[in-house]
């Protein structure tokens, strides 16, 4: 009996003493092929993945001095008009820096024809309010957009600068 536990104690010491290996592939045990560690595998493309993603927009302007107070009215108007008429906007919010000097639009569209929906009607009921009062601005598109919301963007003077999705998820 003796025998036995000095034999269990030797394998337990010796096991303890093994040398571990940091760069142990994750899913391969050191036990054997045979365990699955469940690490998830990606069901779908990262291409696919990111065109169930919404499109992103930033739109950053300086404000013509003085005019703070009719930013603030416009946007009123403008997000009552949005919310009202554009299901296919998920996100739409306008911010104004500390100091009062510079406007920021930060939105959220379905797909690119939410966001082509959404940008006729600006250029319809807004444009020119939001040009009397701001000083240009940046234009920034994140996502996958059709070649007909290029088309449009181009035909009507916007500078934008697009960006591609490499990654992510929204909850």
């Amino acid at each position: 009996m003796f025998h036995f536990y000095q034999t269990v104690t030797a394998l337990i010491v010796s096991s303890l003493l093994a040398p571990v290996s940091l760069a142990q592939d994750p899913d391969v045990s050191p036990f054997g092929d045979d365990v699955d560690w469940g690490h998830p595998v990606p069901a779908v493309s990262q291409k696919k993945a990111a065109l169930s993603l919404p499109v992103l927009v930033t739109f950053e302007a300086p404000i013509k001095p003085g005019q703070q107070g009719a930013v603030r009215d416009l946007i009123a108007r403008m997000v009552e008009f949005n919310e009202q008429g554009e299901p296919g906007t998920v996100l739409y919010r306008a911010f104004m820096r500390e100091d009062a000097q510079v406007l920021t639009f930060i939105e959220g569209y379905t797909q690119s024809d939410a966001m082509l929906f959404h940008d006729k009607r600006f250029i319809t009921h807004f444009a020119d309010d939001i040009a009397a009062l701001t000083l240009g601005g940046r234009l920034c598109i994140y996502g996958e957009v059709s070649d007909a919301y290029r088309a449009f963007a181009a035909e009507n003077g916007f500078e934008v600068e697009y960006f591609n999705s490499l990654s992510g998820f929204q909850r």
